[in-house]
This record gives structure tokens, sequence and C-alpha cells, in this order.
């Protein structure tokens, strides 16, 4: 229960795609990563339950990510949390929280080299989520920029992402 402690981890291949707008799987090298478009939003979503350990703190979203051509510019991603509250959550609809919160990439001056996003959610933004809460985290890549520059051009790419507290 202290500060840096993981929370949850996936790598692309754990991906649960939404119906519409979704990320694609490809590959670098036999690493497999998810496609987001640089012209169109698109999403990707993670499930896992809140572990034993969590203190009740931050979550810091930490996204692997890469640039399958660019070398310059600015990508934007976004994360949000549906908690899947016990006895509570009709999951026939999402139930994400609504408040994406946002994080910026500066392209590599390589295509190919991967870097962390870092993004954080106090406890308000991931629903209350409390240890043993099954939840989801989505990813978005904001395409179109409505919370800041995404001007780096060709897709962007996940290879994985870790959650720890903060």
């Amino acid at each position: 229960m202290a500060s840096g402690d993981r929370l949850a981890f996936w790598w692309a291949s754990d991906n649960h795609p939404p119906s519409s707008a979704f990320a694609t799987v490809d590959s670098r090298n036999a690493h497999i990563v998810l496609d987001f478009d640089a012209a169109t939003d698109e999403e990707a979503c993670f499930e896992d339950i809140v572990p034993p350990w969590y203190g009740g703190g931050s979550w810091k979203v930490r996204l692997f990510v890469g640039m399958t051509s660019a070398v310059a510019g600015s990508a934007r991603w976004q994360t949000d949390v549906e908690r899947l509250q016990p006895g509570t959550l009709d999951v026939d609809s999402d139930s994400f929280t609504g408040t994406f919160q946002s994080g910026a990439l500066t392209a590599p001056a390589t295509a190919g080299i991967f870097t962390w996003v870092e993004i954080t959610h106090t406890n308000a933004q991931i629903d209350g989520c409390v240890v043993g809460d099954p939840f989801r985290l989505k990813v978005r890549r904001d395409a179109d920029g409505t919370s800041g520059t995404d001007d780096a051009s060709g897709d962007g790419e996940i290879m994985c992402i870790e959650v720890v507290e903060v």
C-alpha cells in the first residue's frame, strides 16, 4: 500500500475492443501493438479487478506508446475508468465516468522508439473504485485534438499499459 504500487498491467493483446471506433491489432518486429488512427478518435478497453493492496489514492495510467511513422509532432492520449460496482451497475450499457484525462506524447525523432505517457486520475475520476471492484480502463487517441494538439501523422501505437497508485 505504497505510492508506486502496481495496480494493473496489460499487453496490447489484452484489449477488449469496443463495438466501433476501435484500435486495430498490428505488430512491430513481432511485438503486438494496438494502432490508433491519426484522423479518427479510436479506443481500446482493458479489464481487471482492483487488488487488495490498493490504498485508496489516485491512479497514474502509464501508456507505452510509439508512432508508426511520425518523427515530429504531438499525439494526444486520453483514459477513462468504469467501475463495475457489484450489485449496482447494469453492464448492458457503458458507465464510464465521462471525464477523460489527457496526456501528450512528442513523437520521438525515430519511428519505432517507444516512451511512457503518464495520465493521472483522482479517486473521483476513477469512479470511487475500491479494493475488489472489477473495472474497465478505456484508452483513446484524441486524434481530433479536442483536449490538446494532436498533429503527429500516422498511427500511434500502444504496446502495454501499467496502472500505479500515486
